[in-house]
């Protein structure tokens, strides 16, 4: 497995090309749309770009689109991915918009390789559980008002939680995420882990560090 730098910026594509240059991946994973943990939102040119690397290096590009409907902020959001190429399986889950445990999700791709892919789902018997896809169905009939509560608890968690962990003794850049906020958890992105002293000062403030590789 290679993984990509990736900041709130953006994709390091320089990084990417090379990588998908050399080692001619199968299979790339990409999280687009604020991506866990930067909240990065991929503006449509460096996704066109990545997928053309990767379609040119004859990998499968699986852009996961599980973060997509969980936009905090009003801002204009990218085409899809799947736009660009043949060659993307666009997937996602219900489970960031209606409940953490309903693991159900989707996939989108060639309708040649979603047949190959349903036929080993069926002889592997992987099937999710009967009461939770029933679960699923009922909330796809009032998904957009499960979003829009999902979004306005979001909100509001991510206005409680920057000035709570300023009170803790946290002075480093916690940059306002986008979605998927936790009452409890943010993503810093200038700790340095070779101070170990901010990391001790912090446990004794009931802060924890941990740290997290930047890679898409």
């Amino acid at each position: 497995m290679i993984g990509v730098p990736i900041d709130a910026g953006g994709w390091d594509l320089d990084a990417l090309e090379a990588a998908a240059r050399g080692a001619q991946p199968t299979l790339a994973y990409l999280i687009p749309d604020f991506q866990n943990p930067t909240a990065a939102l991929i503006n449509e040119q460096s996704r066109r770009r990545a997928v053309r690397v990767l379609e040119h290096a004859g990998s499968h590009v699986v852009i996961d689109e599980t973060f997509a409907e969980l936009c905090i902020d009003e801002q204009a959001m990218p085409p899809p991915t799947g736009r660009y190429s043949d060659r993307v399986i666009t997937i996602g889950s219900i489970d960031k918009v209606v409940w953490g445990g309903l693991r159900v999700g989707w996939i989108r791709a060639d309708p040649v390789l979603v047949r190959g892919l349903a036929s080993m789902r069926v002889s592997g018997g992987l099937a999710s559980p009967l009461l939770e896809q029933l679960v699923a169905v009922s909330a796809f009939g009032r998904l957009d008002e499960l979003v829009s509560e999902r979004r306005t608890l979001a909100a509001f968690r991510r206005a409680a939680l920057r000035p709570a962990i300023r009170r803790l003794g946290h002075h480093g850049t916690i940059p306002a995420p986008t979605v998927h906020s936790s009452d409890r958890a943010a993503w810093s992105s200038d700790l340095d882990p070779r101070r170990p002293l901010d990391v001790a000062a912090g446990s004794c403030r009931r802060i924890r560090y941990l740290l997290s590789p930047r890679s898409c």
